[in-house]
């Protein structure tokens, strides 16, 4: 378990600039959010020594999927297809590789869950919005508790298996390889991780709100995503 703040006995307290809706996308841009701000995932490729967010690149939309090109992608490409689910507030990421370099990594980045709807379209996860988060995590996977003490809210996620998620400091995002070698030690806490890209081998995402139809793990994320897609044509 994984905490950035003391928590009492009432736990006071999902690279591309993606934010999302946990339940129905917003407007088909970037960024979008997570409904009732319920946090912001970030995405970013990391090569080598040098990486950059995939808000950097080409991007071309269609529906729910986004083309990226350009930059360390090189003559690559990356397919992000997000797609709502159907049994709980959340939604699927299907992320897929295209002609990409051996030593290229996706990095990803989530937090900024603060309980409101907001109209900001700041690519970056606000440092303001991350003060109370409080994530626990397991392997791959982790549950952010966040709202009033009281009415505490949560997101679950989980993510490409890769390696170890950590807390890192949201005033440091100038780049991926910046905020994913920055200290826990902030008043602003995000969780981050990196996962290799092998082509045409896709890497999944699920951030979705908890229930009992509605309980994932990352072996389960493939099947999600094709019975989900297939639902919606």
């Amino acid at each position: 378990m994984i905490r950035n703040k003391t928590i009492n006995c009432y736990f006071c307290t999902i690279i591309l600039c993606i934010l999302f809706s946990a339940g129905s996308l917003h407007a088909q841009s970037i960024p979008l959010t997570l409904k009732d701000g319920a946090g912001k995932l970030r995405l970013g490729i990391i090569c080598g020594e040098k990486s950059c967010w995939t808000d950097e690149c080409k991007i071309d939309n269609s529906g729910n999927s986004y083309s990226l090109t350009g930059g360390l992608l090189k003559k690559g490409k990356l397919k992000i297809t997000v797609l709502s689910l159907l049994d709980t507030d959340g939604l699927v990421i299907q992320v897929t590789a295209q002609n990409l370099a051996d030593d290229v990594k996706l990095c990803w980045a989530f937090g900024g869950c603060h309980g409101k709807e907001t109209t900001s379209n700041i690519k970056d996860i606000n440092p303001q919005e991350c003060k109370d988060n409080v994530f626990c995590t397991e392997g791959n996977a982790f549950t952010s508790y966040y709202g009033e003490v009281m009415k505490l809210k949560t997101i679950n996620g989980v993510m490409p298996q890769g390696n170890d998620i950590l807390l890192v400091d949201a005033h440091k995002q100038t780049s991926p390889i910046e905020l994913i070698n920055s200290s826990k030690k902030t008043d602003a806490t995000v969780i981050s991780s990196t996962a290799k890209l092998n082509n045409e081998s896709p890497l999944y995402i699920c951030l979705y709100k908890q229930n009992n139809k509605a309980d994932y793990n990352y072996s389960l994320l493939p099947n999600l995503f094709n019975t989900t897609l297939k639902a919606k044509r």
